[in-house]
C-alpha cells in the first residue's frame, strides 16, 4: 500500500482516483465536526447543511455547463443514476440506440428491464461513426445511449456534432462517469437529456456521491420513493426537482467530500507530452497491442476531429495472459492497475478483446513525468 508521500504507482484511477483531493479529507471532517441532516429542518446546523449541498451542486452545474442546478440530483454513483433513467423512462417502442463502448450499468439494466437495443455503427475504436448514422430513421427508438468516454480505450465521443446528426426529437443519455474532471461538458449546449457520473473517478473525491442531470424534456419515474422534507402528500412524491430524485437521508459525507474536490481540484504534474512519449513507448514495444482513443481513423467519423482521448488506454500482450502482465507488474515493479473485461463486455467484444479482456492503465493528473517513465520501463521490462 502507497503512502500519500512514495511515488505513485496507482494506475488504476478509471475505478477510483488516487490520490485523492485534498479538499476531500477537509470537507468530510468538516461536516463530521458540525453536520446535519439536509432538507429537515431549519435550524442552524440544518441549514448549513442545506448550503454545502446546494453549494456542491451550483458547482457542479458550472462544470457541466447547466444554467439551473436544481436539474441536478444526487445519488450513490454512476450506477444508480443509470438505473434511475433506464428504469424509469416511458418507453413506447420499448427500443433504445446505444454505442459499442457501454458499460454493463447500461446492458444489464435494459435486459433486465425487457428493453432491446440496437448498436450505433462505430469505427473500429469505437468511435461513433456519424456519417453513417446521418440519415438514419430513428422513428422506431426511444432513446440513445452513449458512452461519454471509454472505460477500456478512453475514446472521447462527439456528443455535440452527435446531437447534430440525430436531431432535437430522440432523447439522449450520456454516461459520462470517465468524462467528469478529465474532458470538457457542454450539456446544455449539446442538448443532452440525461448525464450520469459519479464523483470518485475524474473528480478526484470519494465514493458515494454520484448525480444525474435531467433536462427536464421528458419526465422520468423515481426510482426511489420515500421522505424529501417536501411536499405534503403522505402518498405522492414531489414533482419539484432535485425532491423528486432525492427520497431518503442524503450521504452528506460523500456530498461533502464531493464539495471539497471541487473545491480543491488536483493539479497536473504532467503535460501531456509527457502521456503522449509514455503511449509512444508503449505502442514501440514488441509483443504489445496497445488500445487508446481513435488512432489514425479520425477523418472518417464524418466531422475533421473527433475529441482528444483521456488519458486511459489497454494493453494486450502476444506473449502472455493479461492477468500475468497485471500480476508481474504489481508483483516485480508495485504498479497497480486492472485486468479482465472492465465491466465492460460489449465494448470488449467490438474491440476485440473478448473475452481475455486487458490490462488497463488509467492516469490521474498527478502523476509525474518520471512516475509516467517508470510505468513504462517497468511494462518494458516484464514483456521483453
Amino acid at each position: 500500500m502507497q503512502s500519500m508521500g512514495s511515488p505513485n504507482r496507482y494506475f488504476d484511477n478509471a475505478a477510483l482516483a488516487f490520490p485523492r483531493s485534498e479538499g476531500v479529507e477537509e470537507g468530510m471532517a468538516r461536516y463530521l465536526a458540525a453536520g446535519a441532516s439536509y432538507g429537515r429542518a431549519s435550524h442552524g446546523r440544518a441549514l448549513d447543511a442545506a448550503r454545502m449541498v446546494e453549494e456542491a451542486r451550483g458547482l457542479l452545474s458550472a462544470l457541466l455547463g447547466v444554467s439551473r442546478p436544481q436539474r441536478i440530483s444526487f445519488a450513490l454513483n454512476a450506477t444508480v443514476a443509470i438505473n434511475t433513467v433506464l428504469r424509469g423512462f416511458p418507453y413506447r417502442a420499448w427500443r433504445v440506440l446505444i454505442s459499442p463502448m457501454e458499460h454493463n450499468a447500461v446492458t444489464r439494466t435494459l435486459a433486465g428491464e425487457g428493453v432491446g437495443y440496437d448498436l450505433l455503427p462505430a469505427l473500429p475504436s469505437g468511435l461513433i461513426d456519424l456519417g453513417r448514422l446521418a440519415g438514419r430513421d430513428l422513428s422506431g427508438y426511444d432513446l440513445v445511449v452513449v458512452n461519454g468516454a471509454s472505460n477500456v480505450n478512453g475514446v472521447v465521443q462527439p456528443l455535440g456534432a452527435l446531437r447534430g446528426v440525430l436531431g432535437e426529437a430522440i432523447p439522449l443519455m450520456v454516461d459520462a462517469s470517465q468524462v467528469v474532471g478529465h474532458s470538457p461538458l457542454a450539456v446544455e449546449e449539446w442538448g443532452i437529456d440525461f448525464l450520469a457520473f459519479s464523483g470518485h473517478k475524474g473528480l478526484a473525491s470519494t465514493t458515494g456521491a454520484g448525480c444525474l442531470y435531467q433536462s427536464g424534456r421528458v419526465a422520468l419515474r423515481p426510482l426511489v420513493y420515500g421522505g424529501t422534507g417536501s411536499g405534503r402528500s403522505a402518498d405522492d412524491m414531489p414533482e419539484v426537482l432535485p425532491d423528486a430524485f432525492e427520497a431518503g437521508t442524503h450521504n452528506m459525507l460523500g456530498i461533502a467530500a464531493l464539495l471539497g474536490a471541487l473545491r480543491r481540484p488536483l493539479d497536473r504534474a504532467h503535460g501531456r507530452e509527457d502521456f503522449a512519449r509514455l503511449l509512444a513507448g508503449l505502442r514501440a514495444m514488441p509483443g504489445l497491442r496497445v488500445y487508446h482513443g481513435h488512432g489514425v481513423e479520425g477523418g472518417r467519423t464524418g466531422h475533421d476531429l473527433p475529441p482528444e482521448p483521456i488519458e486511459l488506454l489497454s494493453l494486450v500482450p502476444t506473449g502472455m495472459e493479461v492477468s500475468d502482465l497485471a500480476y508481474r507488474l504489481y508483483a516485480e515493479h508495485g504498479i497497480e492497475l486492472r485486468s479482465g473485461l472492465h465491466c465492460a463486455s460489449l465494448a470488449h467484444r467490438h474491440l476485440g478483446t473478448y473475452p481475455e479482456g486487458t490490462v488497463r492503465l488509467s492516469l490521474s493528473p498527478a502523476h509525474t513525468a518520471e512516475e509516467l517513465a517508470y510505468l513504462l520501463g517497468a511494462v518494458r521490462s516484464v514483456v521483453s
